[in-house]
Order: C-alpha cells, then sequence, then structure tokens
C-alpha cells in the first residue's frame, strides 16, 4: 500500500528542484513552444487579481497598480468588488512606487 501512494505522489507532483524548491527547466520546457500552461495567465490568475483588490483598500489601488503592470498581471477591468467593477485604467500610478520598481528593471 505505501509503494502505490509514493507512486500516486509522483505523478501528481511534477519534480521540483531540491535546491531552491522550483520546477526543474526539463519540467518547463517539456510542453514545447506554447510554454507551461501554469506560468500562462488564466482564469485562475484572474481570481488571484481580483482578490488583491478585495483584500487592499481602495486608497492603496494606485501602489498596487505599478506592481501588477511590472509584473505584466494588470487586468483591463476587475470584476465585483463592494458591488461594482473597477476599471484599472481609471487607477492612477504612484510616482514612489514606479521610481522604486524601475531600480528593479
Amino acid at each position: 500500500m505505501k509503494k502505490r501512494a509514493n507512486m500516486l505522489g509522483k505523478l501528481l507532483a511534477p519534480p521540483v528542484n531540491p535546491a531552491n524548491g522550483r520546477l526543474s527547466s526539463k519540467e518547463l520546457e517539456k510542453d514545447g513552444p506554447g510554454g507551461n500552461p501554469l506560468l500562462e495567465r488564466s482564469s485562475w490568475t484572474s481570481e488571484i487579481d481580483r482578490m488583491l483588490f478585495f483584500r487592499v483598500e481602495k486608497k492603496f489601488y494606485s501602489i498596487l497598480k505599478p506592481f501588477l503592470i511590472f509584473l505584466n498581471r494588470l487586468p483591463e477591468k476587475i470584476k465585483g468588488i463592494d458591488g461594482e467593477d473597477i476599471q484599472t485604467n481609471h487607477i492612477p500610478l504612484n510616482e514612489t512606487t514606479i521610481k522604486e520598481l524601475r531600480k528593479i528593471e
């Protein structure tokens, strides 16, 4: 029974580099030219964006927006936050946050 559980665990979990805990480069390459679907923007990532806006107070949206732009994760619209949809192009950008992010690039 223990052997079977071990085999099942190998089927469910992709190989991870033990040094850094990330997916191995072979695992990322095996999906071909389309890339790994886990890394591409999908429906569940829009839910993560929505959760960020739900958890952050409205006064901090201008700080959050540059981070999402930097990570290439800013959607055009966030649905259903406090009973209304948020158009992200109406959120101003925080200049201090932008200056700090430019230091990273």
